[in-house]
């Protein structure tokens, strides 16, 4: 009988995202165990260190402090090894390892990178996939050039807004001719750092807040909207789900919004006809394979109540896996269960990494 794999579930990390990440893992350990695979939780906390393997009922108030007991170390070279660090002796060998750190240094293409030189299968976009997904300006040119409709947008560096503060600020009015805008960090998640301005004074402490999570800063048009989400999963031969529509307790889908409302609600599938959704789900295919997406792939929208258009908004490489997340709930709305969909992230990370290991080394002098 063969054993199963052990699949090495990431969390944590040095982000924003953090206790959300926590969340995730939670929801993607039971899923995996369910899915026959045999999950192993490495936990890496605010400060950047890693521990493990942690027990699942402890994920969820997993926050060590600095020299916290139980610390554990991978090296940049072929394999899984997971060694605890005083002693470098072997705890673990990960088959796959599924990452769920949200937002910087776990969804940004920096793990990935990592994960790469130790030529270890993980679920999820690749290095230049995840770094374009992450941030916000380079995901939006890269849908301009393939003719993708989306709302108007600027980007804005923190430099620059720290010295030509004034003339930025009448590009801005140039451009958006007074209207209402959203200002977000353009690389950030789950809503954290954005606000919606509507005056001079709202966009300048708009735009102040973004710059404290990263030094690009996106501002776009806003627009009276519907809020329509797809899953997308695959790797050469991408699948949509059934598209999701999020209804949320005020303006725009904040982080209280999305994880502490009691009013904000998710419909799967959403109540859209037969045309719009196919072309959701159409456009959705098209923005994952022009962003060259892998594994899975969260696509977000906007229909314009006006006009009635679909409106790209963002990607999430690495959407969330909490209980409330609508990563999970629209596959399952599409048929597919939590077991399920874990197995086939797998299944689909294994395959993406024999790809790249088909690729030839040429080797120097020849």
């Amino acid at each position: 009988m063969t054993a199963p794999l052990t699949v090495g579930v990431l969390f944590g990390g040095p982000s924003e995202e953090y206790e959300v990440s926590r969340k995730s893992a939670c929801t993607v350990m039971r899923g995996l165990r369910e899915a026959g695979f045999d999950p192993v939780a490495i936990g890496i906390a605010r400060h950047g260190r890693w521990y493990g393997p942690i027990a699942e009922e402890d994920i969820l108030t997993f926050d060590p402090v600095e020299n916290a007991p139980g610390e554990v170390a991978m090296m940049p070279r072929p394999g899984g090894t997971v060694y605890r660090l005083f002693d470098l002796q072997p705890i673990c060998e990960l088959d796959v390892v599924f990452p769920i750190i949200h937002g910087t240094y776990g969804e940004d293409g920096r793990l990935q990178g990592f994960l790469d030189m130790c030529c270890l299968p993980y679920v999820g976009a690749g290095v230049g996939a995840s770094a374009v997904g992450m941030d916000k300006v380079y995901m939006r040119d890269i849908a301009k050039c393939h003719g993708i409709a989306q709302t108007d947008y600027a980007s804005v560096l923190r430099k620059r807004w720290q010295k030509d503060q004034t003339e930025i600020l009448e590009d801005l009015t140039r451009q958006f001719a007074g209207a209402e805008v959203f200002v977000k960090p353009a690389n950030g998640g789950s809503s954290i750092g954005i606000n919606k301005a509507t005056s001079r004074d709202e966009l300048i402490y708009a735009i102040d807040q973004a710059a404290r999570y990263d030094r690009k800063i996106l501002v776009e048009r806003a627009v009276e909207k519907r809020e329509i989400e797809l899953a997308v999963m695959g790797n050469d031969q991408p699948v949509a789900s059934l598209p999701g529509e999020i209804l949320a307790d005020q303006a725009f889908y904040d982080y209280h919004s999305k994880y502490e409302s009691q009013v904000s609600r998710t419909v799967c599938p959403a109540n859209l006809d037969e045309k719009t959704t196919e072309a959701v789900r159409r456009t959705g295919l098209e923005i994952y394979r022009a962003l060259d997406m892998c594994g899975l792939c969260r696509v977000d929208f906007f229909i314009e109540k006006e006009s009635g258009r679909l409106l790209f908004n963002e990607v999430n490489t690495l959407p969330g896996f909490t209980e409330i997340s609508m990563y999970a709930q629209m596959w399952a709305a599409s048929g597919k269960d939590l077991a399920t969909l874990c197995r086939e992230l797998v299944e689909l990370a294994i395959a993406q990494r024999a790809e790249v290991d088909a690729n030839a080394i040429t080797l120097g002098g020849i």
